[in-house]
């Protein structure tokens, strides 16, 4: 498991070593159970990292 922070702008970037990964991401607007915690955000399918390769990836947290 790799965390990564993100910005109030909602804009990240972390160096990966290649291969294939699954992203999900968390919004403290998000609550689940139990214990009203930060619920995940899976995001469909993995993201493939090539070598010397840069990534842009669009993680969602839709908000009811």
């Amino acid at each position: 498991t790799i965390r990564v922070a993100v910005g109030a702008d909602g804009v990240f970037a972390v160096w990966l070593a290649p291969g294939s990964y699954r992203v999900s991401g968390r919004s403290p607007d998000i609550r689940g159970e139990p214990g009203d915690t930060e619920a995940t955000c899976p995001q469909p399918g993995a993201v493939t990292v090539i070598a010397a390769s840069a990534r842009r990836i669009t993680v969602v947290c839709s908000v009811p």
